[in-house]
Order: structure tokens, then C-alpha cells, then sequence
């Protein structure tokens, strides 16, 4: 099979296959041992839809949870325990979603946080140069999602 490129499970998720966390199997992964070979992904917002894409995600071969962030920290621990019992692995637990878009090994977000913060938290993310999924709505004013499309553009993101 084809390797399955990072730009291309984010870019298949944006055109239509849904959320990373919920695409639902793609035609061509790639099988990995690797962490090196996987898309390390951050899920900003834990709770809700957060949660629901986080276990999703844990379902992915192709994908390693690396960073949690949420403000709450009951959320954070419960989340990272989800973590934790299906990979074994412990992820980054963060409050302040800015610690996320500084991390460089960070390949791309997942952002569902209350909907005020979606468009904001998104066009930092690509400035930062990572790959985004944010939940809907992905903004609540025309500037917003213009900002956002400029952003994708101008920093050669998903």
C-alpha cells in the first residue's frame, strides 16, 4: 500500500471525510511502528466533541495523541486515562492551548473548545505551521473564516 502523507489524511478529512478523529478508515494506511512515522496530533477542548474525536483518534493506527489540552484539569487527567489504557503511552497535558502551537513536534490540531475560541485558536495554529480540524462552526463572523482561509493559505496548511 501507499504510504498515507500527513497533508493527505488532513487534506481527505477537509474535503469531506469528516473530522480526522471521525474519518472513519481511509483506503491507504499505512501500517507503523513508528512514532516517527505517525502524525502526532494535539486535541485542544477534551470534553464533548473533544472527547468523542480523542477516542476516535485512539482508534488510528496512523496517529499518535501526543498533547491534551483543556482548562479543566479533571478533564485533562480523565482524557489523558483514555489515553494512557489504549496506547500505553502518556500524552503532554496542557492548559494553555499556546504551550500546543509551540510544541514543534506537533503535526496537527484538532480544536473543540466553545465556539468563540474556534477561529481564534485555529488561525495561530497555522501560523505556527500545523495542520488543523476545528469543530463546527469554524467561525462566527465572515472575517473570522476569511482569516482562517487567508491563514491555510498563506502558511501552506490543511
Amino acid at each position: 500500500m501507499k504510504p498515507l502523507s500527513r497533508r493527505r489524511f488532513l487534506g481527505d478529512a477537509a474535503r469531506g471525510a469528516g473530522a480526522i478523529a471521525a474519518a472513519g478508515p481511509l483506503a491507504s494506511v499505512r501500517a507503523s511502528s513508528s512514532i516517527n512515522e505517525k502524525i502526532n496530533v494535539a486535541v485542544i477542548g477534551v470534553r464533548g466533541m473533544g472527547g468523542h474525536h480523542l477516542n476516535n483518534l485512539l482508534d488510528r493506527p496512523e496517529v499518535h495523541v501526543g498533547i491534551l489540552c483543556d482548562v479543566d484539569a479533571n478533564v485533562r487527567s480523565r482524557a489523558a486515562q483514555k489515553v494512557i489504557d489504549a496506547t500505553g503511552a502518556s500524552p503532554t497535558l496542557v492548559e494553555d492551548f499556546q504551550r500546543v502551537l509551540e510544541d514543534p513536534s506537533i503535526d496537527a490540531v484538532v480544536i473543540a473548545t466553545p465556539h468563540h475560541w474556534h477561529a481564534p485558536i485555529a488561525v495561530r495554529a497555522l501560523q505556527a505551521g500545523k495542520d488543523v480540524y476545528v469543530e463546527k462552526p469554524a467561525s462566527h463572523v465572515f472575517r473570522e473564516g476569511r482569516a482562517l482561509v487567508e491563514a491555510a493559505r498563506k502558511y501552506d496548511r490543511v
